[in-house]
């Protein structure tokens, strides 16, 4: 997928296109450094996914790490991102040292969130998950921020 819209910039459209990079996978800071070389907007998530741990960091702090890495780069590049998180302390640190950038949300997830970003001219973005699975994804979701 990567090759494909790195294809897309490539024939001058990168000004409409964005992609979400994975701060949990390994190969994310690689992948990242093309992303913004191509001028893509870029959205950056933690990783929900359990994957190989030859191919993702384990969640938790390295995760985090990583996270906050990658939004520090994606700043000094002066790439334009949304920080695409539900963990409020790792959004919030980010906010304070990075200052104003936009924040993405699932639907449904903390929306309370929402209304105080916005009264703070944060600009927020909902997301809406589709296709096959995703009712068990959005569903997932909106049960661990309700702590299931």
């Amino acid at each position: 997928m990567l090759e494909c819209v790195l294809a897309a910039a490539a024939q001058g459209l990168a000004d409409r296109l964005g992609a979400t990079a994975q701060a949990n996978l390994r190969r994310a800071p690689d992948d990242l450094e093309r992303l913004v070389e191509a001028g893509l907007y870029v959205r950056l998530v933690k990783g929900a996914y359990v994957e190989p741990p030859d191919r993702a960091l384990p969640y938790g702090e390295e995760t985090d790490v990583a996270y906050v890495r990658l939004a520090h780069r994606l700043a000094e590049s002066g790439a334009e991102f949304a920080l695409a998180t539900h963990d409020g302390v790792l959004r919030e640190a980010l906010l304070a040292a990075l200052g104003p950038r936009p924040v993405e949300q699932l639907l449904g997830v903390r929306p309370e969130t929402l209304d105080e970003l916005a009264v703070r001219d944060i600009p927020v973005r909902v997301y809406l998950p589709y296709g096959d699975n995703w009712f068990r994804y959005w569903m997932r979701r909106v049960a661990e921020s309700r702590g299931s």
